[in-house]
């Protein structure tokens, strides 16, 4: 009898409770606990800045090494277009001998500007022979294995390294083929403001020629990247990809349009969006100029995305005022800064300012 009571009184209490269970649990929802996983912060998202440099690879210059002007035209451009969104990493490709002064000249342009921002190398270029197997390719002998690309970190933002190391993949300067290492790290950063985020990034310079080998590599990077970052960490791909999305047009058969190349048909299979297309809005060329080779992709959400492309004004439209209208103006400058160091016949020391490589660099918000 005494069972039977406790039994009953303990039914009666859960019928009591149970509505009022119900409702708190209704009450809070998904959005109150969210709020309190977070304490009220931002999602966490990264900035990523790709940008060639022509300042050494399978060539170092010496003249163009004895001049920093062409950096500082790049780290005044960087900083003035950035702002707020200060990139937490810098992929920088061709600086074999030139990563330190990049960031000597970098950091002194933030300094200027009273940014809190300064950057370190976290991995180097490097150049030298082998004879060990790189990547999937086995060829007897030795062999050039270069490394261009290094990986800057804002000691501001970044809170651990987790790793480094390179994808390396086969390719061809010119005569000579050989390994390309591609380096890539896995971070954390955390923005003013917002929740802490971590991120795999891989710093993407695709040997110059072989177009067999850069479809093989771009295939590649989804598995790599996946082999290597953590279950929750946002994956990026960026820098030089030496591979234009679909053939230029003057290349193409008359009357066709864009024919996806099968190395970007891969990555979209896989879940990566090109930034500059996927944040494009409407106007002149929003998706960038046809021949655009620099990417940043992601496969995570991309917040906002630009490129300087009005930096090469005639590869574009609506540019009457950039910094170069003219393919020949802008190549004469080139060879001045490569082999002279300073300005001279065809490059103005004006238009020799605006000049800071035959590349455009690229910007990316991402979480």
């Amino acid at each position: 009898m005494r069972v039977g009571s406790r039994t009953g009184s303990l039914v009666g209490l859960l019928a009591v409770l149970t509505p009022l269970l119900l409702a708190l649990a209704t009450a809070r929802g998904p959005s109150a606990a969210a709020e309190d996983d977070t304490t009220g912060v931002p999602p966490g998202s990264v900035v990523v800045l790709s940008a060639n440099l022509r300042e050494g690879s399978l060539v170092v210059n010496a003249a163009d090494r004895r001049d920093d002007r062409d950096l500082r035209t790049f780290a005044r451009r960087m900083v003035a277009r950035a702002g707020r969104a200060t990139p937490d990493v810098l992929v920088l490709q061709e600086v074999r001998g030139s990563a330190d002064r990049a960031v000597r000249v970098l950091n002194a342009r933030l300094r200027a500007k009273g940014s809190p921002a300064r950057y370190r190398v976290l991995t180097r270029p490097r150049m030298t022979m082998s004879s060990r197997a790189y990547g999937p390719v086995r060829r007897p002998g030795r062999h050039l294995v270069l490394r261009d690309t290094a990986i800057l970190v804002n000691r501001a933002t970044l809170r651990r390294v987790h790793g480094t190391g390179v994808m390396r993949t086969w390719g061809r300067w010119w005569k000579r083929a050989g390994c390309a290492e591609n380096p890539w790290v896995r971070l954390t950063v955390q923005r003013p403001g917002e929740a802490a985020r971590t991120v795999t990034v891989l710093g993407v310079h695709v040997a110059l020629h072989g177009p067999r080998w850069k479809t093989r590599a771009l295939r590649r990077m989804p598995g790599f990247v996946e082999r290597h970052r953590g279950a929750a960490d946002l994956a990026v791909l960026a820098g030089d990809f030496n591979h234009v999305r679909c053939p230029v047009r003057r290349l193409r058969p008359a009357g066709t349009g864009c024919e996806v190349r099968p190395g970007y048909r891969a990555l979209a299979a896989a879940g990566y969006v090109d930034t500059v297309r996927a944040t494009a809005r409407s106007g002149p060329t929003p998706a960038g100029v046809s021949d655009r080779i620099d990417f940043i992709f992601t496969d995570g959400r991309a917040r906002a995305a630009w490129f300087d492309r009005c930096y090469l004004a005639f590869r574009a439209t609506g540019c009457a005022d950039g910094s170069f209208t003219s393919e020949a103006d802008h190549v004469t400058c080139m060879v001045r800064h490569d082999l002279h160091g300073s300005p001279g016949e065809g490059c103005s020391p004006a238009a020799y300012l605006r000049y800071y490589s035959d590349h455009h660099f690229l910007l990316a918000r991402m979480s």
